[in-house]
């Protein structure tokens, strides 16, 4: 059964002191359950010298105010420098933004004094609102026809050394969003779903990336989303989708991954036409067992496999997920870890399952049948249990 590895075979995998997320991803083997209690390390922030830093500042401030307020010091001291600064300085100041004009300094001092206390609570990690409205700000331009704007504008700051982190994280979010709506239309038998907002949003996020292997083969298992919709009759593959067609999304693979562009034009196009042989498929499955492909590799013939099984309905391309579920529960670490992060870079538990639900097993005898109905039927790989719980593999037919 290849739901979910038990976590026996990963002893190998020596856990430091604070291990890094491959390793517990790999100690966590295929269950989704285990991966979703994993703490994914994030930056850290010091917000405790923030606090003391800003605290120190605000005593230090106090102090002058109380020192000249008081007279704490000799005027003609060496604090001297302290009440010239106040007299020559911030006397003519008051008196130019805020006394002359009341209230008419209102107008300015109010959203100053806000937005410093907006930085300041964000600043102090107590909240986020302006990264919270920023990012709002961000969603709604992506979402809107201003979405080659902020193209323009990060191609503009990268020439520049600089790039807008900020809006690319927003549209790998928006995206990521968009085919998790698209998988849970396919998986509920409501069709296809956003098929055109994936599309688009897969657009716009490549031509934000910096060309990553990860960002790569997330614009491929894009394109074999589109492919399954058409395989399943609920839409249509090489069309365009709201301005954006996916011939566009393959030329900008191609663009995005540098020198490497034949093998990802290549790839791109497999994955439209879902091209993958039964001998393709085997050699694939012991180019897996060799180690002879790297995670995106790995991945991009997972959902190359899975493609093929939907289209042609034969169960021989379950042996890639066979030796997959093998290879997964090795004894090698090295091994272990490549393929979890292979798994990390597609909807791996959403691909197999519909490679196993949807491939055409051969009948039972009808005497074994009518005696043994509740009892026998094809061997039950798991991959379907892995991801919905069910035992048996989802009906097969159009969703």
């Amino acid at each position: 059964m290849t739901a979910g590895p038990p976590l026996l075979p990963v002893p190998a995998v020596k856990l430091a002191a604070k291990p890094k997320l491959g390793d517990q991803v790999a100690a966590a083997g295929r269950s989704s359950m285990l991966r979703a209690g994993l703490r994914v390390p994030g930056r850290a922030r010091p917000y405790l010298r923030r606090a003391s830093v800003v605290a120190a500042m605000l005593g230090l401030a106090g102090l002058l105010v109380a020192a000249v307020a008081t007279v704490w010091f000799r005027p003609d001291g060496p604090a001297r420098l302290v009440y010239v600064m106040h007299d020559t300085v911030w006397l003519p100041l008051r008196g130019l933004l805020w006394v002359a004009p009341f209230p008419g300094g209102l107008v300015w001092l109010v959203p100053v004094l806000g937005l410093s206390a907006l930085v300041l609570v964000e600043y102090l990690g107590m909240a986020a609102p302006l990264r919270r409205a920023q990012t709002a700000g961000i969603g709604l331009l992506l979402r809107s026809k201003a979405a080659p704007v902020l193209v323009l504008w990060d191609g503009s700051l990268r020439r520049v050394g600089l790039r807008a982190g900020q809006v690319r994280s927003v549209a790998v979010d928006l995206r990521d969003a968009a085919r998790i709506a698209v998988i849970c239309a396919i998986e509920a038998g409501q069709g296809a779903g956003p098929l055109a907002a994936l599309l688009r949003r897969e657009q716009v996020a490549l031509q934000l990336s910096e060309g990553r292997q990860a960002d790569l083969v997330a614009a491929l298992e894009t394109l074999c989303l589109l492919r399954l919709a058409a395989v399943m009759g609920a839409g249509a593959g090489g069309v365009a989708a709201g301005g954006v067609s996916d011939d566009a999304l393959v030329e900008t693979i191609a663009r995005k991954s540098g020198l490497a562009a034949p093998k990802w034009r290549a790839l791109a196009e497999d994955c439209r036409r879902a091209t993958l042989g039964p001998c393709a498929s085997v050699a694939a499955a012991d180019g897996l067992a060799g180690g002879g492909c790297d995670a995106s590799t790995a991945a991009v013939n997972t959902l190359l496999a899975a493609l093929a099984a939907v289209q042609t309905g034969q169960p021989c391309y379950l042996v890639w997920f066979d030796v997959w579920a093998r290879r997964r529960a090795g004894a090698d670490p090295a091994e272990t870890i490549r393929l979890a992060e292979a798994e990390s870079l597609i909807a791996f538990e959403f691909w197999a399952a519909q490679a196993e639900a949807r491939t055409h097993h051969p009948g039972a005898n009808d005497l074994l049948a009518e005696a043994f109905a509740d009892h026998i039927g094809p061997r039950i790989r798991g991959e379907v249990f892995a991801l919905t719980g069910r035992e048996r593999p989802m009906k097969a037919g159009r969703a």
